[in-house]
């Protein structure tokens, strides 16, 4: 697999600090959960992205201003262009039953594609105030249950205060490291099927420069770009 020079078609801010980017390219099957890396100027290793969505050789990419390589990616304009490499990584193994999916801030973006292989979800979002959330009628069909740590739009507090009254159905989740434990914890005490998508910075994307490593709860380490990015929630620490 090589790098490709994909033309920008939108890059537009959509909730606050949050911006949708659609490149034009062709990737063949995409599956909810892999992702892709962009290599943003000036900076010396690409970032990864979850696929937001895909269709019709359109490539939609949800990311949030943290740094220098998100900062650059917002002065990319229509018909300027970027270099991409993927997609990459496993994806999640989706159920034929009823799904739950536990997001926490940008950690929903994997989870537009979703939409379009799955209709029995129920959704359960948190953000810290409601500025953060973006989207919302893309889900049109779901059971949706919104949190906000400040109160400011729906329930207050996290998305996983939900865990003591969610169904047992399987549960696909993406957010930050600390929400991530939470589910870790929950599915080893209650030997749950927790799959969990990890984020975090890579090198190579391929599995050729083990830079990605997390452990493993049974000894040795897993590699992000090549086991993963998602992972059965009891197999792993974070």
């Amino acid at each position: 697999m090589q790098y490709v020079k994909v033309e920008i078609i939108k890059n537009s801010e959509v909730a606050a600090q949050i911006f949708e980017l659609q490149v034009r390219v062709e990737l063949g099957h995409v599956k909810p959960g892999q992702f892709v890396l962009l290599y943003p100027r000036g900076c010396l290793l690409p970032r990864p992205f979850s696929v937001g969505d895909y269709v019709n050789n359109v490539l939609t990419i949800f990311y949030k201003v943290v740094g220098k390589g998100t900062h650059e990616l917002t002065k990319l304009q229509p018909t300027a262009s970027i270099y991409l490499l993927g997609p990459l990584g496993n994806g999640f193994d989706i159920p034929t039953h009823h799904i739950n999916v536990i997001a926490g801030g940008i950690g929903i973006a994997p989870f537009f594609l979703l939409k379009r292989f799955a209709d029995d979800v129920t959704l359960v979002w948190g953000v810290k105030t409601k500025d953060e959330f973006f989207g919302l009628e893309r889900f049109k069909g779901w059971d949706i249950h919104l949190y906000t740590e400040d109160g400011s739009h729906g329930m207050q507090g996290m998305a996983t205060d939900c865990l003591n009254t969610i169904s047992k159905d399987t549960i696909l989740a993406c957010g930050p490291v600390g929400m991530l434990n939470q589910l870790i914890d929950f599915a080893i005490s209650n030997n749950r099927y927790v799959q969990v998508l990890v984020e975090q910075r890579m090198g190579c994307g391929i599995g050729a420069c083990r830079g990605c490593a997390i452990r493993r709860r049974v000894g040795g380490y897993f590699h992000l770009c090549e086991d993963g990015p998602v992972f059965d929630a009891r197999t792993i620490v974070l």
